[in-house]
């Protein structure tokens, strides 16, 4: 059976909305390259690709093929013609990333490696819980003291986030990018109207800021912590985060909203230790995983 592939106008991308995730369907037709593949008339494939800002670098959204034309190589063909399209644009690598949970996670991986991606690593580690569940039972009998915000270590304080002078705020956006420091991707400040002032918290050392957690909800009935930040020079950072997050989860129970996700960057092992050993039970951790490529190699 022969495939055709294209380029999809703003007027052809709405045949394929049902191809990608829905928190990245706003992005067909607005700025990002889709590339489609059709049956005769029927469209049977997307590959949705987001270019970076100074468009130099790209982020390979999705990758879907119907179910009725898998295994025939339609994938590839569709990674391999968005990835021409943008080495003529100059675009000189690009990215992607997936949970090892959703179906597709071994044959996307499989196309990746035919194409001659990187290998893949892990990027994120994710946690989801239930608090009206077995999650919850765990935050309540394993972890009593952190109901308390003097769990902390001492001479450290937790305040909430909008409890904050200007000259806090001042103080934060003037340490971005600076040594032991957040980098500008991990702007705190970044939707802040969306952001949960429950249990959105601001660490303190001897009343000096030091870190934060921020938190949004990502859905009505679920609780999304978003931002995990330690200054990196301090010792015992990883107890210290433990102890913010945990009140966090203690916060999180009294205000009553059931269910909460949350990612921790790949390098924060005392976190990822703590969740794989500590809260394994009545929990579901997976893997985010990450990949790349450099274009016209």
């Amino acid at each position: 059976m022969a495939y055709r592939l294209r380029i999809l106008t703003p007027a052809e991308v709405h045949d394929f909305g049902r191809m990608t995730f829905p928190a990245y369907r706003s992005q067909l037709g607005n700025g990002s390259l889709a590339v489609g593949a059709y049956s005769g008339t029927e469209p049977v494939g997307l590959a949705l690709i987001s270019p970076s800002a100074d468009r130099t670098r790209a982020e390979l959204l999705s990758l879907y093929v119907e179910f009725s034309h898998r295994s025939r190589g339609i994938g590839t063909l569709l990674l391999g013609h968005a990835e021409r399209t943008l080495t003529r644009a100059n675009v000189s690598s690009l990215h992607t990333s997936w949970s090892e949970t959703i179906s597709g996670a071994a044959p996307f991986q499989a196309i990746l490696t035919k194409s001659g991606w990187s290998e893949p690593y892990k990027r994120m580690f994710t946690l989801r819980g239930d608090m009206n569940g077995d999650f919850g039972k765990g935050v309540r009998e394993m972890y009593p003291k952190y109901e308390s915000s003097d769990c902390l270590p001492r001479k450290y304080q937790l305040t909430h986030w909008f409890d904050m002078t200007d000259a806090d705020r001042a103080f934060i956006k003037s340490k971005e990018g600076q040594p032991n420091w957040h980098e500008p991707r991990a702007n705190p400040f970044r939707d802040e109207v969306t952001m949960e002032s429950t249990n959105s918290l601001v660490l303190r050392k001897d009343g000096e800021i030091a870190g934060w957690l921020t938190v949004h909800r990502s859905a009505p009935d679920t609780l999304r912590y978003t931002d995990v930040f330690i200054r990196a020079d301090l010792k015992r950072a990883g107890a210290v985060a433990i102890s913010m997050v945990t009140h966090a989860f203690w916060l999180h129970l009294k205000e009553g909203t059931p269910k909460l996700t949350m990612g921790v960057e790949q390098g924060n092992e005392p976190l990822i230790r703590m969740y794989e050993s500590r809260m394994a039970v009545g929990a579901n951790l997976s893997w985010t995983w990450g990949a790349e490529k450099i274009l016209g190699a």
